[in-house]
């Protein structure tokens, strides 16, 4: 038989550090059902795949680097002059 891998829970206010929001804000998205948890005397736990869907499904797409070493996002958009060159006519200098 396989080992299964034990899931990795996290309070709401380890995952209220990772989203940098106040633990309250963990807890409201928790009371409205926009995030999954557990309430085992008196805390909640969150399954850190559920925090991971969670983050995904609430992520704005666009040309995103993900570094690895720190675990942060890096949006990076095309520049003004290059989004004005784009536009039908524009004429620049």
């Amino acid at each position: 038989m396989r080992p299964q891998a034990k899931p990795v829970y996290l309070t709401a206010g380890e995952v209220a550090a990772q989203l940098r929001v106040r633990p309250s804000t963990v807890r409201w998205l928790i009371r409205t059902q926009q995030l999954t948890a557990q309430h085992i005397a008196q805390e909640f736990f969150i399954d850190k795949s559920d925090l991971v869907a969670f983050i995904d499904a609430h992520t704005i797409r666009g040309q995103t680097t993900l570094s690895r070493k720190s675990s942060t996002a890096v949006m990076t958009w095309p520049s003004a002059a290059a989004d004005a060159a784009s536009l039908p006519g524009t004429i620049m200098a």
